[in-house]
């Protein structure tokens, strides 16, 4: 499971936010274990499943306790939650 997923695993798991497709999550894991690539993939496909694509969406920013900041503080907050990770 690759840390964007993990991630973004994390923010529903802890605060409720609906930020992750699971049955994506469980395709790539698929692919993964399989020696496949998880690419290419659509815009659509990656912005659900990319938690830097959705920094200016307000349930993530409040997930991360930034609600109502800007998308470039919100990022930065992933960011370093995945640097944690």
């Amino acid at each position: 499971m690759s840390a964007e997923t993990k991630l973004f695993l994390c923010l529903q798991d802890n605060y409720g936010v609906l930020v992750h497709d699971p049955a994506r999550a469980a395709q790539a894991a698929r692919q993964r274990a399989a020696g496949q690539w998880t690419i290419p993939t659509t815009i659509a496909e990656e912005k659900a499943a990319n938690p830097f694509l959705r920094a200016d969406v307000p349930a993530v920013a409040a997930a991360v306790g930034l609600a109502g900041k800007p998308a470039a503080e919100v990022f930065a907050e992933v960011r370093a939650r995945k640097n944690k990770s």
